[in-house]
């Protein structure tokens, strides 16, 4: 069991543990889960750095207090910095916040003016063939490109959040590092350990508000308390090494100046940003890639950033032989979704003509449904209009021919078969015309309807909509425009259009014919409400004609292979 002393007094031990657990934070991140975690995690942190409130303020006054008067932080600063790491949790737990992961990196080099090891007093010995991926500035902003083109993805639905995350990660960073560059700017918080029992209470304070204040708007989360429950004090142990491994990274400068002899530290964050980012890439699942090149590049990557890694590291105090065991990290799930391809592929059925696949079963199934209904349509308008009064019942409306001779010159491959259409408006055939315009206008009226009505002319083929308040009607009156624009004769018609492209109307049919002043139409907004009830309780008053089986195996999966079925709620 290792002590928190062994990983104070060796690098190594510290190093290995703060990658560790980066890679275990990443694999147990859950977006529901995080502002918990993280508010548990920064109540733990002061615990885990052995920090008493009490205590210090019984040294206050002792020459001993490793942060003394003149060095305290002035309060702005805390809660600058406390503001910062909130939102970066804040956007990890609403959105993909960590595509520009990367770019910390070579920011933070930035303001470490570069970081030329001589300069910052290692050993001029101490080289490593990754060691230039590190201190060089370009070198490492070019693989920060090629890392955040890889979580990108063509995706670039998430870059504001993760810009806004990656921009307050870098500011609390930066207040963490040694005096760097233009650091009249930023916050001063140096060394992280010995301001984080001021730092912690108002971190955790900040997402308790922002917490409350999400819980109050949106409603508690689906998150689960004994997980926040664990991951918060990993995440604590997760800071408490990086921190240890910082410290441990850059040894003391002995600096001479007047005679004496000065000892300073030289602290920098790039370490635990690049293990952030290497167990962001080592965690990922590549079977949830679409093509088996993204897999390979996202293990390459993850391998480039563990020699990033590395090349930090001076050699004295680099733990070889476990970043060598890293290396598995990203390559075993990488090996194992390849094998898992490879068993999927040669345990697959053959598909033949005789045996097709389920898919192309059911595309000639269709085809041929379709060859065969094509073959049934009229070829005359004496034997359309016979057709619809045997299908229907009752006469064509007026302007059938007209709708026929349009319908027959613009080469439509149906005339007979509008079933699902003549079902669609059955429960309006009790009403009488002037009803339906009149309920449509009532409608139209109504407070929240956002309808739209529109008129077609049969003469001149145009459609023209009215809104009650909306100027723009998406397109509505040109797409009828277009489609009807062959199409002479036809009658005027009257209709009702969503502005949202989705149905909500829903009909109460009643084997009853309605009186005239039976016009009960009412709009309800039913978002964030249950729904199923209010779609279903109609479903069982309409009677389906139930379609035959057929006997194509679909090998369990969920193609739809009777209509009739796949429509009954």
């Amino acid at each position: 069991m290792v002590s928190p002393r062994d990983f104070r007094n060796d690098p190594q031990t510290s190093i290995a543990l703060a990658l560790l657990l980066a890679v275990v934070t990443s694999y147990l991140f859950r977006r529901e889960d995080e502002l918990l975690s993280e508010i548990i995690c920064w109540a733990c942190l002061p615990m885990m750095f052995g920090a008493n409130t009490f205590r210090e303020q019984v040294r206050a006054d002792l020459p001993t207090r490793r942060e003394t008067r003149h060095t305290l932080p002035s309060p702005l600063s805390l809660w600058a910095v406390a503001g910062c790491l909130s939102i970066a949790s804040g956007w990890r737990a609403e959105a993909d916040s960590s595509k520009l992961l990367p770019v910390l990196t070579p920011l933070l080099l930035w303001t470490d003016g570069g970081l030329d090891r001589n300069a910052q007093g290692r050993d001029s010995t101490d080289t490593s063939k990754l060691g230039p991926l590190y201190s060089r500035l370009w070198k490492a902003s070019l693989v920060a490109v090629l890392l955040t083109f890889l979580l990108i993805d063509w995706n670039y639905s998430g870059l504001v959040p993760s810009g806004v995350a990656t921009g307050a990660s870098f500011i609390a960073y930066v207040s963490f590092q040694s005096r760097p560059r233009g650091s009249h700017f930023f916050p001063y918080l140096n060394p992280f350990e010995e301001h984080v029992y001021s730092l912690a209470p108002r971190v955790a304070g900040v997402l308790l508000v922002g917490s409350l204040a999400r819980v109050s708007i949106f409603g508690l989360p689906r998150s689960s308390p004994l997980y926040a429950l664990f991951l918060g004090p990993v995440k604590a142990l997760s800071w408490r090494c990086a921190a240890t491994a910082v410290r441990n990274h850059f040894p003391s400068i002995h600096i001479w100046a007047s005679n004496f002899q000065v000892k300073a530290r030289h602290t920098s964050w790039t370490l635990p940003t690049v293990m952030t980012t290497f167990g962001l890439l080592a965690t990922r699942d590549p079977s949830e890639f679409t093509f088996e090149s993204q897999a390979f590049l996202n293990a390459a990557s993850a391998l480039l950033c563990l020699g990033q890694i590395a090349g930090l590291i001076p050699r004295q105090i680099r733990p070889t032989r476990f970043l060598y065991s890293c290396i598995t990290l990203p390559m075993i799930p990488y090996v194992a979704n390849i094998m898992a391809i490879y068993h999927a592929r040669t345990d697959a059925a053959t598909f033949t003509a005789d045996a097709p696949h389920p898919v192309m079963a059911l595309y000639n199934k269709a085809q041929k449904e379709f060859e065969n209904q094509s073959t049934r349509q009229s070829t005359t308008f004496e034997a359309a209009s016979h057709n619809y009064q045997h299908r229907y019942g009752i006469e064509p409306p007026p302007g059938f021919k007209e709708w026929y001779d349009a319908a027959r010159s613009n080469g439509s491959p149906l005339i007979d078969d509008f079933d699902s259409l003549y079902h669609t408006i059955s429960p309006f055939w009790r009403l009488s015309g002037s009803q339906v315009l009149d309920a449509m206008l009532q409608a139209k009226s109504l407070p929240g309807s956002d309808l739209w009505l529109c008129t077609l002319s049969g003469t001149s083929s145009t459609t023209t909509c009215s809104h009650s308040y909306r100027n723009f009607d998406r397109h509505v009156s040109r797409m009828f425009n277009n489609i009807l624009a062959n199409f002479t004769g036809l009658p005027d018609v009257t209709f009702l259009v969503n502005h949202i492209d989705e149905p909500r109307v829903i009909s109460q049919p009643s084997p009853e014919a309605p009186s005239p002043y039976d016009r009960r139409i009412t709009v309800e907004d039913r978002s964030r409400k249950p729904i199923w009830d209010l779609l279903a309780k109609n479903c069982g008053l309409q009677e389906r004609e139930v379609e035959g089986q057929d006997n194509i195996n679909t090998f369990s999966l969920s193609f739809v292979t009777n209509i009739s079925s796949a429509q009954d709620l």
